[in-house]
């Protein structure tokens, strides 16, 4: 499993937990074992949580700075990008350079993306 890919399954166990945590508030509530505002602390506090707890697995699955990687596609060679508003289909293989002459198509290449990473200019895009 590729770093980021670490990053989107521990965030969305982290996110799956949050969920699960918020509902149970509900049911307390909803079973009048606390009331409306004590789950309104209860939410907050759980949210205060899960926000640090998104920002710790951040730091920990954060490439440095200074780190000029990029994924690609160790079975084709071909680049890889997670797409904004299709972060639901993970890593994508993708051509082009995002300009008015070679627009980024993202397109199946026959096989499940698996990801590396090279240095940054080292293969095509």
């Amino acid at each position: 499993m590729s770093q980021h890919d670490a990053w989107y399954t521990a965030r969305r166990d982290e996110e799956d937990a949050a969920s699960d945590a918020l509902s149970h508030i509900r049911a307390r509530e909803d079973a009048r074992e606390i009331t409306p505002a004590e789950a309104a602390a209860e939410r907050i506090q759980l949210l205060q949580e899960h926000l640090d707890r998104l920002r710790q697995l951040r730091a920990e699955h954060q490439r440095p700075a200074d780190d000029e990687d990029e994924p690609y596609c160790v079975t084709c060679g071909a680049a890889l990008s997670i797409f904004q508003g299709q972060r639901d289909k993970g890593w994508q293989h993708y051509r082009g350079n995002g300009t008015a002459a070679s627009p980024v198509e993202i397109y199946d290449a026959g096989h499940a993306p698996q990801t590396a990473w090279r240095p940054a200019g080292d293969g095509a895009s």
